[in-house]
């Protein structure tokens, strides 16, 4: 089964017979992307509606969904792998990084930061259970579940990021200078070129070492003539647009990796091979 987001729902589709159903609806709401836990049986998705802003939780069966409120935009949501009682969340504007359990309980700043520290694209290291993420544009950092101390993984410029289930690797694309997209030993930080993307990688904010302020919104307004959601839309020239990003990931073996790329002019999927 396909779970997949649908204006204020989050809907199944059987891959067999291409059947569907709404897993669960909220009226009169924007859902960002829904995440799974491990086993399938939770999902999560970023949610505003009306004033409310927050996660929202539940099965995958439609059952126990509710909302935990948060006082600013949240952003993609995701289960801890091992503890699938709890999540984190991107908070924007900063502090970004948070965790809380599923039942609303234990709610809690990662790491306390400003707007001037540009922390993106948090996720967990594999099997680890610890949190890598991105200082941009210049570093990959590693934060403990248990302790949180940070520990720098590589001074170098990776972008969207993934790693293995072992959490020893780090698939990451570049941008600014782009340097293709690389693999990450996370151990000694060394890195190695997997295949150029070519994509064209835009946004304006990935020039800057900090994040989007209300000006930098309002000139991208002003430019599109056109309203900029607080999702990321077709006419965000901010942040994206996020097609034009390469977004790599893993195979289910590690031997592949998936990425996208507009080098064409329209943007297409492709695969390339990890050779040893």
């Amino acid at each position: 089964q396909v779970y997949f987001v649908r204006g204020g729902a989050i809907w199944c589709v059987d891959r067999q017979t291409l059947d569907e159903h709404p897993v669960v609806i909220f009226l009169h709401a924007q859902l960002g992307e829904c995440s799974l836990d491990r086993t399938g049986e939770w999902i999560t998705a970023a949610i505003r509606q009306g004033s409310t802003q927050g996660v929202a939780v539940g099965r995958s069966d439609g059952t126990c969904w509710h909302v935990i409120e948060f006082g600013r935009t949240v952003i993609h949501p995701q289960f801890h792998p091992l503890e699938p009682e709890w999540l984190i969340f991107a908070g924007d504007p900063a502090p970004r990084m948070h965790r809380v359990r599923r039942d609303g309980t234990g709610l809690e700043c990662l790491y306390l930061h400003d707007n001037d520290e540009f922390v993106v694209h948090e996720t967990f290291l594999g099997d680890t259970g610890d949190i890598v993420f991105v200082v941009w544009p210049f570093a990959l950092k590693r934060l403990d579940w248990h302790t949180r101390e940070i520990s720098t993984i590589a001074n170098f410029n990776a972008w969207h990021i993934t790693s293995n289930r072992g959490g020893t690797k780090v698939l990451c694309d570049t941008n600014h200078p782009d340097r293709g997209l690389c693999l990450i030993d996370v151990a000694s930080g060394a890195h190695r070129v997997i295949c150029q993307s070519q994509s064209s990688s835009q946004g304006t904010q990935w020039l800057r070492s900090r994040y989007a302020l209300k000006e930098d919104f309002d000139a991208a307004r002003s430019a599109a003539q056109n309203n900029l959601s607080w999702m990321e839309t077709s006419t965000d020239s901010v942040y994206g647009p996020q097609w034009t990003h390469p977004h790599p990931s893993f195979s289910p073996d590690e031997k592949l990796i998936a990425f996208a790329s507009d080098r064409t002019g329209n943007t297409q999927v492709y695969v390339a091979e990890i050779l040893t």
